[in-house]
């Protein structure tokens, strides 16, 4: 039956997380149920089952399950940190941030030490300078990203730092005994002597972090002592030093991923525990990284180190002082590039500089709050095709509702706000002003991402702004009057009805004022302040003031009670909170009705409690998008009686506050505050005073994060796009406005879920292809390209065959390394406007993860592959994961809300 559940959550088109909230009836018939199963052919039981939407009816055997209902549910919000790095090459002497060379330093240590315990003592004394950070707190920083690291760490001082957590901070006595892995000190290079007794705590691979001057001679101080890194900082020089120490002769083995005949000589002399030293050039791309990382954490793993020598280079010659200086060093990893010996190493990912751009829109990120709002770079809308009955609005002036805090608050649940997964990115800014491009003014509403540069929207829901208005003054009355409106529609309110206007110097409680005493209602009003109550006395001296009662306690009870002699009222226009929400039903005539404008309080299920009321009364939530979305007939009646409002005169511009385009956040907080009367307006562009030049659109550039968006004339390969990444990532690319996708696949469509995915994306007008071109032959992927080249030029490839989720023992190597090289060979000649190569590889290569050479060897080949393209000016990018396909697919949803827009 939890399956029979599930068919009505896939039966959606949502990415939200659903629970049961109501089942009308099951019916079960148990001998009808297993007769149907004794009659299946073949050894599997597998019974149908059947949705039909209408009915709200699901069937499968002897059961049927009638009238279920689910609600969604806020998602956990993730608790561990996700981190974003790049994995790029570090030259031994290089310029660097002080963060970034600790970093670095802590990495080499622990890739050269194979433990897992971190033990690093800091001695800040007189030659230490005190406007510095500690060391330690940078490796504390660093050692977060290996989790299974223990560290202990300490800080011995004459004067008291600042405390960090998870260092301490005493006196240190050094004892050969200490068996310290890493000493950090200021300015030792300057203190021979001390120098060298400073490794006698140490253990015997132990480390030694000396701080100098940027302008320190080393040489004559290092006779005995081996410089491993020297990084220079804007204001020191961070310098790693480890003894010099006798090395056996080792084997040298030439490794090679054309050929494997060096494999067993390797095995043999990893059983005889010799020291091995690998070496291998790039004249192809080669994945001895991969083996190495993976070696060194295998049984007698730990005496094998690698030379790798990606530029040209001296052949070759442990004799030669190019090569014997180095590996004097005794490091694991040693790579030649850039005319210098380095390490790839993993730092964190910059955040984006900001730009300027045409199209921007505001965007909080998902479980970030009000606090993560930015602007994002959209795509040109001039660009993206639109519908006949659409018009393409710059946008002068956006208005926050309270819709837009819940969204960007966290405390409603997406589905709530927008059902469509279309939408469900882009949830803040519902109604605007603004000009059209023939230079009309027009004010209306939108779904989604009113809070925007650019606007499109449905023609029905747009109209000319009256000459005596401002463009800021029509930004007031668009969503707060047609929600009356509706209200009014729907409750068929007729004039000279008695109504309870709750918030009534909010934005809907103006509205519904002015509408109410057009109509002659007898009208009663809640406010929350003496200013609020101060402003309708002067605004609206019709209303007597024993009409006007509390919102912040449940004395408006008592006022509707007298002044209609326990009679009640017909109609209550918005709803309050706690202990008021039920005072406000008392408040009810037998047969009233509650209007409830927003969503909140639908999400909490309190609708329920207020239909089973004992009055008869009538329950109504008042929610625009979903009436514009899905009644036509309501949404021409809402917006007809809106514009006549206008010609009328009750439908008129409201007060206002109005923020800049840099005060998002700012006019959030004011709306959750509930301090203002009125609506909360965001101000895009200035209006020109002189509203005969109507056609003139001032340009606008607001400083916004770079977004990623596709060409919709343009197609998208995914390779390995059917498994559970290659879905995600699909959805991820149509959601930004990719519209032709090609899915390679060994295996094809194998499951319903695999169809209804893309059914999905065919409502949206996306073009699918699924392709089962062999990419592991360079033949089978010139037939991928070309095919994919049928539906429009190829912009972007994904190759995601190098997760680990997509392989198989027969594949393995073959699949991750050559498809890419193929890839990057046919590409170049049948591509020419591609913009992106991507590659998923595995984390797993840089992290050292024993028992997966193949697969490591693979994923560094095809980074290789990538840094060539990038030298040669072409476009590519390997992105790593984690080995755990389903932890990939979650991250993935993730990371791409966080860092790509």
């Amino acid at each position: 039956m939890d399956n029979m559940f599930q068919l009505k959550i896939l039966s959606s088109d949502t990415r939200l997380l659903y629970v049961p909230a109501g089942i009308k009836k099951i019916i079960m018939d148990p001998l009808k149920h297993i007769h149907i199963a004794k009659n299946q052919d073949g050894e599997e039981c597998i019974l149908h089952v059947y949705l039909n939407q209408e009915s709200n009816m699901i069937k499968s055997g002897g059961i049927e399950i009638h009238g279920l209902q689910f609600r969604s549910i806020l998602k956990k919000k993730l608790e561990l940190e996700q981190v974003l790095e790049k994995h790029v090459y570090v030259p031994n002497n290089s310029f660097l941030e002080l963060e970034e060379a600790v970093r670095v330093n802590t990495q080499i240590i622990l890739e050269n030490n194979l433990d897992d315990n971190f033990k690093a003592v800091e001695i800040i004394n007189e030659q230490t300078n005190r406007d510095t950070e500690p060391v330690l707190v940078f490796v504390k920083k660093a050692l977060k990203y290996f989790p299974l690291v223990d560290s202990d760490l300490t800080i011995s001082s004459t004067v008291s730092p600042n405390k960090t957590p998870g260092i301490k901070f005493e006196t240190v006595n050094l004892t050969p005994q200490s068996n310290i892995l890493l000493y950090i000190g200021s300015k030792l290079l300057q203190q021979p002597n001390t120098l060298k007794q400073l490794f006698t705590p140490l253990t015997q691979n132990g480390f030694i972090l000396t701080r100098e001057n940027v302008d320190v001679k080393v040489q004559n101080a290092t006779n005995d002592i081996e410089i491993l890194t020297d990084y220079t900082t804007p204001n020191e020089r961070i310098i790693l030093l480890r003894k010099k120490d006798d090395i056996f002769v080792p084997r040298f083995i030439e490794v090679s991923s054309n050929n494997f005949e060096w494999l067993s000589e390797l095995q043999k002399s990893l059983n005889l525990q010799q020291n091995i030293i690998t070496f291998a050039s790039n004249r192809d791309p080669e994945g001895i990284l991969g083996l190495i990382n993976c070696i060194r954490k295998e049984t007698n793993g730990s005496s094998v180190r690698c030379f790798f020598m990606i530029d040209d280079a001296q052949e070759f010659d442990p004799q030669h002082p190019f090569y014997s200086k180095q590996i004097s060093k005794n490091l694991a990893v040693n790579i030649y590039k850039d005319k210098s010996w380095g390490t790839y190493r993993n730092l964190l990912l910059e955040e984006r500089p900001k730009i300027k751009c045409e199209h921007s829109y505001a965007h909080f990120k998902t479980g970030g709050g009000i606090s993560s709002f930015e602007w994002i770079e959209g795509p040109l809308l001039e660009e993206v095709p639109m519908k006949q009955e659409q018009l393409l609005i710059s946008t002068f002036y956006s208005s926050v509702n309270f819709k837009d805090v819940l969204a960007a608050s966290g405390r409603a649940n997406l589905e709530i706000l927008q059902t469509h997964s279309l939408d469900q990115n882009l949830l803040v800014g519902f109604e605007f002003s603004g000009k059209d491009s023939s230079g009309r003014r027009i004010a209306g509403m939108t779904n989604n991402q009113g809070i925007s540069a650019s606007v499109t929207l449905d023609s029905s829901l747009a109209w000319k702004v009256p000459d005596a208005w401002t463009l800021e003054d029509a930004a007031t009355v668009p969503v707060v009057y047609s929600a009356v409106i509706y209200a009014v529609l729907v409750g068929d309110m007729k004039p000279g009805s008695s109504v309870l206007i709750h918030s009534a110097t909010g934005g809907f409680g103006l509205a519904a004022l002015n509408i109410c005493l057009y109509y002659k209602c007898d009208v009663y009003v809640t406010v929350g302040t003496h200013e609020k109550r101060a402003y309708l006395r002067e605004n609206y001296p019709q209303i007597p003031d024993n009409h006007i009662g509390n919102s912040r306690n449940t004395s408006f009870e008592q006022m509707i009670n007298r002044q209609t002699r326990s009679r009640g009222v017909e109609y209550i226009l918005n709803t309050l909170s706690e202990d008021k929400r039920p005072a406000s039903i008392r408040c009810l005539a037998q047969g009233g009705q509650l209007m409830e404008f927003g969503t909140y309080d639908l999400a909490n299920d309190s609708a329920f409690n207020i239909l089973l009321m004992k009055k008869n009364a009538t329950y109504h939530g008042i929610s625009l998008d979903v009436v514009f979305r899905n009644f036509n007939e309501m949404r021409t009646k809402v917006v007809k009686r809106l514009i006549d409002g206008i010609e009328a005169g009750f439908v008129k511009p409201l007060p206002r506050v109005v923020f800049n385009a840099a005060e998002i956040e700012k006019s959030f907080r004011y709306m959750m505050a509930g301090k203002h009367i009125g609506k909360i307006l965001i101000k895009l562009r200035n209006e020109e005073e002189d509203k005969v030049h109507i056609n003139q659109i001032n340009k606008l550039e607001i400083m916004s994060n770079p977004g990623i968006h596709f060409n919709h004339r343009y197609t998208y390969v995914i390779i390995g796009g059917l498994g559970s990444v290659g879905l995600e990532l699909s959805d991820w690319l149509v959601l930004r406005g990719a519209r032709k996708l090609v899915l390679n696949s060994r295996s094809g469509i194998q499951n319903g879920y695999h169809q209804r995915r893309i059914n999905i994306w065919l409502t949206y007008g996306v073009e699918v292809k699924i392709s089962t071109k062999y990419t592991t032959t360079e033949q089978g992927c010139e037939d991928l390209i070309k095919e994919a080249s049928k539906l429009g030029p190829i912009d972007a490839i994904f190759n995601l065959d190098g997760l680990f989720e997509n392989q198989t023992k027969e594949n393995l190597y073959a699949s991750l390394a050559r498809n890419t090289l193929y890839l990057d060979r046919v590409t170049k000649k049948l591509c020419p406007k591609l913009r992106y190569f991507v590659i998923f590889s595995s984390e797993s290569c840089r992290r050292d993860n024993p028992g997966e050479i193949n697969n490591n060897m693979a994923n560094f080949i095809m980074e290789r592959i990538c840094e060539s393209r990038k030298r040669e000016g072409l476009p590519a990018v390997a992105i790593q994961w984690t080995t755990n396909g389903e932890v990939v697919k979650n991250l993935l949803k993730d990371f791409l809300k966080l860092r790509m827009y």
